[in-house]
């Protein structure tokens, strides 16, 4: 590729993104020409373990290997990038092998290997990761079994663990991690069971629950945690699931897409009173919901798209202070809705895809009409 060797000549260049390029380990050599480069994405091209060896000597912070052809003999290589501080190899090939190199990169903030064929013997490789505060797991062989044995898991700020074989049994060993802030449970096996351990972990602040077979009876047991984010997208629970949390003055982002609830949740929503971010996707919520919604006084950021919501509902919403983005998506809203969503002071965006009622040439009219704010969709 002509253009990598010429910015191979740029030397101060301190951001590099080849995403879905044709680069490939061919062109990788001209990249060591690069002393300025902090930061390296390599995602979706046919690099692999020869471009690691070329970027030996870069003082790299952050590079992302995801979907390339990196395997765990490429490792040791990376290892010898000392400044490195987030490495991504989701995607990618590798396994257990070779994570062990890793532990030499003492500055290793962030490690992603979602998507990768570690399993649980991986853990016991990160045992001398001393610095890393971010691990994320998520759709790995992971089960979480020898958690309480690895020592670096102590210093945990975030860990993702969605889409792994973590269960009831198994999750309780997460209070080896008691500086954890956010964690993805997330189409993993915990149930109601599984979350009154939970409730012991003080420090958790985002908690990403969707998808489990969790009811409201099991969110009982976490109502004491001072969350600011509460992922509940895709379980089964219902109209009385936030209940426990009247007054939360700590919760700020509710997600309740795709689940049971309907109008009926919104008053007990309504007593949360910082709350800015909220999710009803795929809910039952209609017009009459959105005019309860229209009074929540700290709400920035809605989304209903997938709902029966109508233009009525869009109305209600027109004299809200502080909200900045709705998505209505897949609703049955005509332009004046739209117009109504944008007449709203603080309005920055609307997403209104796949919406029937707004072909292209309403939405570039309603743009059109309000420069100030972005509509998108189509």
């Amino acid at each position: 590729m002509k253009e990598v060797n010429a910015i191979g000549q740029l030397a101060t260049l301190k951001t590099l993104i080849l995403t879905k390029s044709n680069f490939s380990d061919t062109e990788s050599s001209a990249l060591n020409k690069l002393s300025g480069l902090r930061n390296l994405d390599l995602t979706g091209t046919n690099t692999g373990d020869e471009t690691l060896k070329n970027l030996q000597g870069l003082k790299l912070q952050q590079i992302d290997l995801t979907g390339t052809k990196v395997t765990e003999k490429g490792l040791p290589s990376l290892a010898k990038i000392e400044t490195l501080v987030t490495i991504s190899l989701n995607d990618t090939e590798v396994g257990d092998k070779g994570l062990g190199s890793l532990s030499a990169l003492k500055k290793l903030k962030a490690l992603n290997l979602n998507r990768t064929k570690v399993t649980e013997d991986a853990l016991k490789q990160l045992s001398a990761y001393n610095a890393l505060d971010n691990l994320s797991l998520q759709d790995t062989e992971v089960t979480g079994a020898t958690f309480d044995t690895v020592p670096a898991l102590r210093f945990l700020i975030g860990l993702d663990l969605g889409g792994t074989k973590v269960n009831d049994s198994t999750v309780g060993k997460l209070m080896s991690a008691p500086s954890l802030v956010s964690l993805n449970l997330s189409k993993t096996r915990v149930t109601d069971n599984g979350l009154a351990q939970l409730a012991k972990m003080k420090n958790l602040r985002e908690l990403s629950l969707g998808g489990l077979q969790i009811s409201d009876k099991g969110l009982h047991s976490i109502r004491g945690m001072k969350l600011r984010t509460l992922d509940l997208s895709g379980t089964n629970v219902t109209d009385k699931a936030l209940v426990p949390f009247k007054g939360a003055t700590f919760l700020s982002i509710v997600n309740l897409n795709k689940t049971k609830v309907t109008d009926a949740a919104l008053p007990t929503l309504g007593q949360i009173p910082n709350l800015a971010e909220l999710y009803l996707s795929g809910t039952k919520v209609t017009d009459a919901g959105l005019k309860t919604i229209s009074a929540f006084p700290k709400l920035e950021s809605l989304d209903f798209s997938d709902t029966e919501v109508t233009d009525a509902g869009c109305k209600s919403l027109s004299q809200m202070k502080n909200l900045h983005y709705v998505k209505v998506s897949g609703t049955s809203i005509t332009p004046a809705g739209l117009h109504s969503l944008m007449r709203i002071s603080a309005m920055a965006r609307v997403d209104a895809d796949n919406c029937k009622k707004l072909p292209k040439e309403a939405l570039e009219k309603v743009q059109k009409d309000h420069p100030g704010s972005l509509v998108t969709g189509g």
